[in-house]
C-alpha cells in the first residue's frame, strides 16, 4: 500500500509549540505508513532544516508578513501540484489560507488543531469561519475542546488530541552553572519560559515577586523567552523594585538546562491550550506552579503533581511558589508524580499515536463523506 501523504501547514516555522509539535509528527508517524510535508505560509523560520533532516519536503509559500490572503494562490497551486491526502493546518492563520486556497474541495481530508482557547470574541468567531469546512477539528486538550463547543463549533467535529513532548532530553541535561546566569550559589531559583505576551501573565509573577521579597530574599525568577511585551516587563519590573530579581534571559535553546538549575517552573498564564513548557517541567521533574486555565488543569492535580491558582491572582501565586521553592521534601514528591503522569499520558510517541488514529478514522470514513 502506497504511504499516505499528508501535508503540514503552518503559518511559519519559528520554534513555537505547534511548529514543534509538527516536527514531533513528521519524525513520528511511521514512516511506511505516512510521507509528510510541511509548508509555511514563511517558510524561512530556524525550524526549516529540523524538517529536512527529518525527511520532510519543506514548502514555503512567500507570505513573508504570513499573510493568509497571500499565501492562499500559492497554497492552492501546491495542493494541485502535490495531490497530498490529508491537510492539517494549525493555527489561525494557516486555517484561514487553507479556506482561502479551498483545500476543503481540493484534498480528500482536511483537519485544523485548535492549539489556545483564546478568549478574545473576534479570534474565536474568526477560527470558527476559517475551520468551518474542515473534515474535523481537533483540540490539544479536552479544555480547548469545550471552550470551541461553547463558542458555536459542532460538538461532533471536534475531538481532543492531546499534545506530547519526549522526555528524554531532560533526563541527560545538566544544570548551568548558577554564576553564569549571575545567580548566587544560594539563590532559590524559580523559571518561566515562553513567549512574553499578555496572554502569558509574565506581569502577574512580576506582582508576585514583589509580594515575596521581604520573606524570601534569595529567590530569584528567570524569565527566558521574547515578545512584543519585554521592554513593558522590564519597565514593570523595575517599577516594582523587582529588577535584580527578575532576570530576562531573552529566547533560550537550553531549556532543559535551565530546567535542571531551578528548583520550580511556573507558568501564571492567563489561557492555554496545552502547553508544552508544561510538560517539559514535569519531564524536569520539577515542582510546576500553574493557573487553572485549560490544559493546566486537566495535567495537573493541585497538591499531587503540581500547585494549581486562579489566574490573574498575585498573592494565590505567591503562596504557592514560597511552598514550592522552600518544601523540599513535598517539591520532590510533585515533580516525581508529575514524571509519572507525563511518561503514562502525554508524551511524543502517544501524541503520533493519537494522530495516526484520528487519520486513519477520517480517512476511512473520506468515501462516505464523498
Amino acid at each position: 500500500m502506497a504511504a499516505i501523504d499528508v501535508l503540514q501547514l503552518l503559518p511559519e516555522l519559528d520554534p513555537g509549540g505547534a511548529e514543534r509539535v509538527v516536527l514531533a509528527l513528521a519524525c513520528l508517524l511511521p514512516r511506511d505508513r505516512f510521507r509528510v510535508s510541511v509548508a509555511a505560509l514563511d517558510g524561512r523560520g530556524a525550524l526549516a532544516d529540523a524538517f529536512r533532516d527529518a525527511g520532510c519536503d519543506v514548502h514555503d509559500l512567500g507570505s513573508r508578513k504570513r499573510s493568509p490572503m497571500r499565501a492562499a494562490g500559492p497554497l492552492r497551486r501546491l495542493i494541485e501540484r502535490t495531490r497530498p491526502t490529508v491537510l492539517h493546518s494549525h493555527l489561525f492563520r494557516a486555517h484561514l489560507a487553507a479556506r482561502l486556497a479551498g483545500a476543503a474541495r481540493r484534498v480528500p481530508v482536511t483537519v485544523a488543531t485548535e492549539h489556545q482557547a483564546d478568549p478574545r470574541w473576534w479570534a474565536v468567531r474568526m477560527a470558527r469561519w476559517a475551520t468551518r469546512p474542515a473534515t474535523r477539528v481537533t483540540a490539544v486538550s479536552d479544555g480547548v475542546r469545550r471552550h470551541l463547543v461553547r463558542h458555536g463549533f459542532p460538538p461532533d467535529r471536534v475531538c481532543t488530541v492531546a499534545n506530547g513532548i519526549d522526555p528524554e532530553p531532560f533526563d541527560g541535561a545538566e544544570p548551568l552553572p548558577r554564576s553564569e546566569l549571575g545567580l548566587p550559589d544560594d539563590a532559590q531559583v524559580a523559571l518561566f519560559v515562553g513567549r512574553l505576551t499578555r496572554q502569558k501573565g509574565v506581569d502577574v509573577l512580576l506582582g508576585a515577586l514583589s509580594a515575596l521579597v521581604a520573606a524570601l530574599p534569595h529567590l530569584n525568577v528567570l524569565i527566558a523567552g521574547d515578545g512584543p511585551d519585554r521592554a513593558s516587563l522590564e519597565q514593570l519590573a523595575r517599577r516594582l523594585n523587582v529588577a535584580g530579581r527578575a532576570r530576562f534571559l531573552g529566547r533560550r535553546d537550553d531549556v532543559p538546562r535551565l530546567m535542571k538549575t531551578a528548583d520550580a517552573a511556573v507558568l501564571p498564564s492567563r489561557w492555554e491550550g496545552l502547553s508544552l513548557v508544561l510538560l517539559e517541567a514535569m519531564a524536569a521533574r520539577l515542582p510546576v506552579v500553574a493557573t487553572t486555565v485549560e490544559g493546566h488543569s486537566e495535567v495537573i492535580e493541585d497538591g499531587v503533581t503540581g500547585l494549581l491558582v486562579r489566574p490573574e491572582d498575585p498573592a494565590a501565586l505567591a503562596g504557592a511558589l514560597r511552598r514550592a521553592v522552600t518544601d523540599r521534601v513535598a517539591a520532590g514528591r510533585l515533580g516525581a508524580a508529575a514524571r509519572q503522569t507525563l511518561e503514562d499520558r502525554y508524551t511524543s510517541a502517544a501524541m503520533a499515536a493519537r494522530y495516526e488514529h484520528a487519520y486513519d478514522a477520517l480517512l476511512r470514513a473520506a468515501p462516505a463523506r464523498a
